[in-house]
């Protein structure tokens, strides 16, 4: 906003923000318009940041630049033009207000390399991967034929082809050549890709329809079908042509045409016809694709306004999603049965889940223990007795499952939230270093090797795990030494070795 409200004063503000147009007059009017020193100090940092795929810069190192000017730099961090962390700090951070304006900053530095050096663009192709929004930027700067070459340029790289993508969803007007290019980049299997597809099905389904046909017939085992049937669904009411389209790939033989139709078709049945839509969900749990099956999966918080009608068929589905033989569904239904007892929806899902705890399936009980621990919030106090429940049976499996499940992204309630001990931590701190102490060495190890090693790295969690290695209890310290050593960096050799 105040990038707004400095470059546009007493003016109507733009409807879009961050377009170029409003970048180059707040460029003008903050930085050309003062000394031409102001300039060149902006673009040589611009050029460092690009050539180091920084988006920051230490004041330390900031000062050992060769173009460094001290009253030049002030005058910009007075300006707000860039900004400066803990300015009294040994490790000051330098970069720009906004991300956008570095990104616009960065893009004048291709520009300038384009119209000089075109030759030496493409060694600059993968350090444009770190700043999001700087490709449209430096397209946009470009005239027509121009911007074809540059594009040419971009589609050697699998980075380059990925920002032709989003590109292209940027633009007002999508022609033939536009969509040429974009079905030129998704035939390459890219996954990440998938957000570009969902986003042009969401401006253009029409002309979307065909490229998602080709791309998924391409790649049957598609990983990301997900974010593209939530686009169908989203564009269902609306547009003919994905009704007509999506109601074709469900009967689809590619596993992946008929995973990406699941969501829609069965989510415009449950309003309609409830009885049928259970029928089917109840008819793809067995379906041959695990693709197929981890999209039923995603349906179960959906389709549970439909309890009341089936309950039993509603929760054999549940059950054969849960005991499923292939990981990605038993992980999906465990995430939305998780949706199903935090909503209240039906209390009868908890006692199954309840039940299937106790049950001889390993699948089923995994399933079901971590559900629980998603599913909890603090003050919940019957999941805390369940979940503490469980921490008590002597089954490691089930151990292991809690312990995994709380320090999981998952339990975080949205990602770089405190995770659930640390919101509640007289509750399962405790809990969970007991269930440490009471297991074994080979306990420990299996244990810290199923913990997905990037959660490690969330500042809550990390402060529970620095305690351990310098715990009183031999077994705390085992732990501490195991996960540092599986995720590298969270405690020093020093720390181990003290």
């Amino acid at each position: 906003m105040r990038l707004l409200f400095e470059t546009f004063q007493g003016s109507e503000l733009p409807e879009h923000p961050f377009r170029a147009e409003v970048l180059q007059a707040y460029w003008q009017r903050k930085i050309e318009r003062g000394r031409e020193e102001k300039s060149e100090f902006i673009e040589k940092l611009a050029e460092y940041l690009l050539t180091h795929k920084q988006t920051h810069i230490s004041l330390d190192l900031l000062r050992n630049q060769p173009w460094f000017d001290r009253e030049i730099f002030k005058e910009l961090v007075e300006e707000g033009v860039l900004v400066q962390s803990h300015p009294r700090a040994t490790e000051s951070i330098v970069t720009f207000f906004h991300e956008r304006l570095l990104e616009y900053a960065v893009a004048k530095v291709l520009y300038a390399l384009w119209q000089d050096h075109p030759d030496r663009f493409a060694e600059r192709v993968d350090h444009m991967r770190e700043f999001y929004g700087v490709a449209d930027y430096f397209l946009d700067m470009l005239e027509e034929g121009e911007r074809l070459k540059a594009i040419d340029v971009l589609m050697s790289t699998e980075a380059g082809r990925s920002m032709v993508c989003k590109y292209i969803n940027h633009l007002d007007q999508i022609d033939e050549i536009h969509l040429k290019l974009f079905e030129e980049c998704v035939l390459h299997g890219f996954p990440a890709m998938a957000v570009d597809i969902a986003r042009l099905i969401e401006k253009k389904p029409k002309e979307a329809l065909p490229i998602v046909e080709k791309a998924l017939k391409k790649d049957e085992d598609f990983p990301m079908v997900g974010i593209i049937a939530g686009a169908l669904r989203r564009k269902w009411t609306e547009s003919v042509d994905v009704r007509m389209k999506t109601r074709e790939w469900f009967k689809s033989e590619v596993p992946s045409l008929r995973a990406v139709a699941v969501k829609p078709v069965i989510s415009e049945k449950v309003k309609k016809n409830p009885v049928e839509a259970l029928n089917l969900l109840y008819k793809l749990t067995l379906d041959e694709s695990p693709l197929v099956r981890e999209q039923v999966a995603r349906l179960l918080s959906e389709t549970a306004t439909l309890l009341h009608k089936n309950f039993s068929q509603y929760s054999e589905c549940a059950r054969r999603l849960a005991s499923d033989s292939e990981k990605g569904v038993r992980s999906q239904a465990s995430w939305y049965l998780a949706e199903v007892i935090s909503a209240k929806e039906d209390n009868r899902i908890l006692e199954l889940l309840t039940k299937w705890i106790d049950t001889d399936d390993a699948n089923l009980k995994e399933t079901a223990a971590a559900a629980i621990v998603y599913a909890y919030r603090p003050g919940q106090r019957e999941l805390l007795e369940l979940i503490q429940s469980a921490s008590c049976r002597d089954d490691d499996l089930i151990k292991k499952v809690l312990v995994k499940a709380l320090l999981s992204d998952r339990a975080l309630h949205g990602r770089y939230l405190p995770p659930v001990f640390e919101e509640d931590p007289t509750a399962f701190r405790p809990l969970i270093e007991s269930i440490i102490i009471q297991g074994n060495s080979e306990f420990r190890k299996d244990l810290a090797y199923s913990i997905d090693f990037t959660v490690l790295h969330f500042e809550h969690i990390q402060e529970v795990i620095r305690t351990w290695p310098r715990s009183d209890d031999w077994r705390l310290k085992h732990m501490g030494a195991l996960l540092a050593a599986h995720g590298r960096d969270i405690v020093t050799v020093k720390e181990l070795q003290d």
